[in-house]
């Protein structure tokens, strides 16, 4: 494989910031776009929450590929060729993971509400390793391809994204574009090897492998829509509920809008949702001896007569 030769700090460096204005994955990726109950600045931090979590799947992937070509790649050390070709996708492999670490890193000092990754890696890397070699094999070839085809098809030519994370799966795809060739061979010197009986069992494996992955995108899914619903209760309202799945709620700029205004607003809302604003918003009146009603008010006010 031909490698880009770049190294982490010519993409995520001192100076390099991820802009947060602007989405992390294209629409039609991150399909948050669609959600027509957010509005468009809680769709973009969905999307971006998104675009972390799909880093750290990114980096979960790569921790199983990389011990499978360290105990696989033997099988295409042939020549000198094939030695350089297996230590250098190897290499590549352990820099993607160092790059996917300090993106997160840079990612979770900057968004402001903690998100968190499954935390499924040893497992599901004890299954690739452990399972028949072929079924590994066609495990990381699918996973791969899957990744490359992302970025051919979604990402490359999408030109409103964050340029910082852009960059990141640029970089990225440029490498895994030979890793896929890489892999090909890998499972065409397994397949040889195998008799058809042989080749069933490392499919049933296969699919069994597949399966977990599956399961650990969907529990992803799950710690997004988490770290999604910490960062509103956090800023986006300045109270709110969870009713049978539904947010309800006031939202913290359509307050400050009017105030901004001039205006004076009175909120009539349960007890609960009081204390959220004065929590926020010391400053805020009661109206009311139940604090159902309260008056949010960027500086201190005396309630009228």
């Amino acid at each position: 494989p031909q490698g880009g030769g770049w190294q982490v700090g010519d993409v995520i460096g001192s100076d390099k910031r991820p802009v947060f204005s602007r989405p992390f994955l294209p629409e039609t990726f991150a399909r948050t776009g669609g959600l027509h109950f957010l509005d468009s600045e809680e769709s973009r931090v969905l999307n971006q929450i998104r675009g972390r979590g799909y880093v750290h799947v990114l980096g979960l992937i790569d921790a199983f590929i990389l011990p499978f070509v360290l105990g696989h790649g033997r099988l295409l050390l042939d020549s000198d060729g094939s030695v350089r070709s297996v230590l250098q996708v190897a290499a590549e492999e352990a820099k993607h993971i160092q790059l996917f670490e300090r993106f997160r890193t840079l990612f979770d000092r900057s968004f402001g509400s903690p998100c968190e990754g499954i935390d499924a890696t040893d497992e599901i890397r004890r299954a690739v390793l452990t399972a028949d070699p072929l079924a590994g094999a066609l495990v990381v070839l699918m996973a791969e391809g899957m990744i490359q085809s992302h970025y051919d098809e979604t990402v490359e030519n999408d030109a409103s994204i964050d340029p910082l994370f852009k960059s990141l799966l640029r970089h990225h795809a440029m490498e895994e574009a030979g890793h896929v060739r890489f892999h090909l061979h890998v499972v065409g010197a397994l397949a040889r090897e195998q008799d058809s009986a042989s080749i069933d069992v490392a499919i049933d494996d296969f699919f069994a492998i597949a399966a977990k992955l599956d399961a650990a995108l969907a529990e992803q899914v799950v710690y997004d829509m988490a770290a999604f619903e910490r960062e509103l209760a956090a800023g986006a309202f300045l109270e709110s509920a969870l009713v049978h799945g539904n947010r309800y709620g006031t939202r913290r700029r359509d307050v400050e809008r009017m105030l901004d205004a001039g205006d004076d607003v009175l909120l009539e809302i349960d007890w609960q949702g009081a204390r959220q604003v004065a929590a926020v918003m010391p400053e805020a009146v009661a109206r009311s001896e139940s604090s159902s009603r309260i008056c949010p008010t960027r500086r201190a006010r005396s309630p009228p007569a």
